[in-house]
C-alpha cells in the first residue's frame, strides 16, 4: 500500500516485510528518523551548493562555479541513494519541504568556509549516527552509513585544503589559478 500526500512535505508509507517487523521497534524508529534527517540534510546541501554555484558564476569564477555545480549534483545523488535505501528496506520516509533558500556569501573565501562548515555538519551527523548504529541489530544500516562517513571525511579534507589555498591567494591572481584548478573537476 502506498500513500502519497503532495503538500510541501510528502509522506510515503511502504508495507513492512517480516524481517522489518522482527526488528526492534525503537531501533526501527531511529533508523526511519535517521533516514528522514539524512534526506533533509542532503537536500539542504544541494540547495547550498546550487546557491554557491550561482554566486561564484556571477563573480566570473566559472571554475569554482562548476566545482559547486558538481558538488550540488553529488548531494542530490546522496539524497536519491537514501530514497533507494528506504525503498529497498521498506522504510517510511517524509520528504523535506522546499523552503526558500538564499545563502549570503561575502566573498569566494566566505563561500568555501561556509561549504566547509556544511560538510562538517554533515560529517558530525553521519559520525554520530554511525556510532549509534554500531549497537543496532542491523549491520546493513551500519555498513550503509560507513560509505557516507568515509566520504564526509574526504569532503572535509578537500574543502579544508581549498579554504587554505583561497586564504593564501587572497583576491589577487592566485584566486584565478585556484579557479582554473577547480574547473578541472569531473563528475
Amino acid at each position: 500500500m502506498e500513500t502519497i500526500n503532495r503538500n510541501f512535505n510528502t509522506t510515503i508509507d511502504y508495507i513492512s516485510d517480516k524481517s522489518n517487523q522482527n526488528q526492534d521497534n525503537s531501533e526501527s524508529c531511529i533508523i526511519q528518523q535517521s533516514i528522514n534527517q539524512m534526506l533533509r540534510l542532503e537536500i539542504e546541501s544541494y540547495y547550498f551548493y546550487t546557491d554557491m554555484e550561482v554566486y561564484l558564476y556571477h563573480l566570473g569564477l566559472n571554475g569554482m562555479s562548476n566545482w559547486a555545480k558538481l558538488q550540488a549534483s553529488e548531494e542530490l545523488d546522496h539524497f536519491k541513494k537514501h530514497v533507494e535505501y528506504a525503498k529497498i528496506k521498506k522504510i517510511s520516509i517524509t520528504l523535506p519541504g522546499i523552503d526558500e533558500f538564499n545563502q549570503k556569501f561575502s566573498s569566494p573565501l566566505d563561500s568555501f568556509e561556509k561549504a566547509l562548515s556544511q560538510e562538517i555538519k554533515l560529517g558530525d551527523f553521519y559520525n554520530s549516527l554511525d556510532h549509534k548504529a554500531t549497537n543496532f541489530k542491523n549491520p546493513s544500516f551500519s555498513n550503509y552509513l560507513t560509505i557516507f562517513v568515509n566520504e564526509q571525511d574526504e569532503e572535509i579534507n578537500l574543502l579544508d585544503n581549498i579554504v587554505k589555498r583561497v586564504k593564501l591567494a587572497g583576491s589577487n591572481s592566485g584566486l584565478l589559478i585556484i579557479d582554473h584548478d577547480l574547473a578541472q573537476r569531473e563528475v
